[in-house]
């Protein structure tokens, strides 16, 4: 397409990036192979601009993966392009919040993705998960353990998670985490973890920072919720909640 040899061939980086967003605004409305064909190019637009030392660049690259992967159609497309090591790229290398927070949704949207799966934790996507639960913003740690329960779901995967330290960074994240979704879903990776007769010993494991799944299981039982909701001096009790 025109767009696709503008970003191929220009070499105006602020053209490409335009010229990227025309395509992606246009797969919003296609289907079936017009659709993967221009997801494809697409595709290369983020490969061509990930390229750029430029922080509006690699925003723009996050933002589309973001934007691509909450299409199932797209998925696949995304996998087999190598998507997962650009996000993996854009992750490791990146100090921004918003460049962070838009590959952690695309990482949780491409777990959807059965066929994805293992190459995801083959290519160290649990030790991106447990760098980022470290340093970035609660959204970005939400997203970061969605993404590992939904690995976590599947059997097969089980294993490998556990022998890259997922559960391990589970156990210290809770330590420290007050935030009550969060807290939520990494009770339900425990579950996928105590459940299985292959993994149930990990729960009891010390993680590298001391601790084990049952000190981060007695620390869930006793997470109290955040504090009460106090009332404006004007606000009447039967105020709805926000």
């Amino acid at each position: 397409t025109a767009s696709t040899h503008l970003v191929l061939r220009c070499t105006n980086p602020h053209t490409r990036e335009l010229a990227a967003k025309t395509m992606i605004n246009l797969s919003r409305f296609i289907e079936g192979t017009p659709a993967e064909l221009l997801n494809n190019n697409v595709m290369q637009c983020i490969r061509a601009l990930s390229q750029y030392d430029e922080s509006g660049h690699l925003q723009f690259c996050a933002a589309a993966l973001e934007n691509l992967s909450c299409l199932q159609a797209a998925r696949p497309i995304l996998a087999s392009a190598g998507a997962i090591q650009i996000i993996k790229q854009l992750m490791h290398g990146s100090n921004s919040n918003t460049i962070i927070s838009s590959c952690s949704v695309a990482l949780c949207n491409m777990a959807l993705l059965k066929s994805c799966q293992k190459e995801m934790v083959q290519l160290g996507v649990i030790e991106v998960l447990g760098q980022m639960l470290l340093r970035g913003t609660d959204h970005t740690k939400l997203m970061c353990v969605v993404c590992l329960a939904n690995l976590s779901t599947h059997k097969e995967l089980r294993q490998s998670i556990e022998t890259r330290g997922g559960p391990q960074i589970l156990f210290n994240f809770i330590q420290v985490c007050h935030m009550e979704e969060s807290l939520k879903i990494c009770g339900r990776v425990f579950f996928n973890f105590a459940h299985d007769g292959q993994t149930r010993n990990s729960m009891v494991r010390e993680g590298d920072r001391g601790g084990n799944g049952i000190d981060a299981l007695v620390t869930l039982l006793r997470f109290q919720g955040p504090p009460p909701r106090t009332l404006e001096e004007d606000e009447p009790e039967n105020a709805p909640v926000p």
